[in-house]
């Protein structure tokens, strides 16, 4: 029989990775996360980057970002996303939204 943490399909874990790390998930969905990164090498690299996104983001908070790189980002993602056919199948909503809280976790921590 397999382990209540694997029975948690690995798309559902990728897309609430953003909560877990921000400690938004009640702890039984977050021990089935935890129980599943511990026993999946398909998910854990893609923790592993989203970890240390946020710890770049905390590190480098007192650091100005300048508008024009600011605009140049959001231009480059709003061109990737208007000429990308498979956007939607591959998540682009959930990927703004992670963006957005990732901005957020930035701008928020640099006061």
């Amino acid at each position: 029989m397999m382990d209540d943490a694997m029975m948690v399909p690995c798309d559902q874990v990728i897309s609430k990775l953003w909560e877990y790390l921000d400690g938004a998930l009640d702890e039984a969905r977050a021990r089935k996360i935890r129980e599943h990164l511990e026993m999946c090498a398909r998910c854990l690299p893609q923790y592993n980057f989203e970890l240390a996104f946020l710890a770049l983001l905390k590190r480098n908070a007192h650091q100005p970002v300048p508008a024009s790189l600011q605009r140049k980002v959001f231009e480059a993602l709003l061109e990737s996303n208007s000429t990308d056919p498979d956007a939607q199948s591959f998540g682009m909503s959930r990927f703004w939204n992670q963006l957005a809280r990732a901005w957020r976790t930035f701008r928020g921590r640099r006061t």
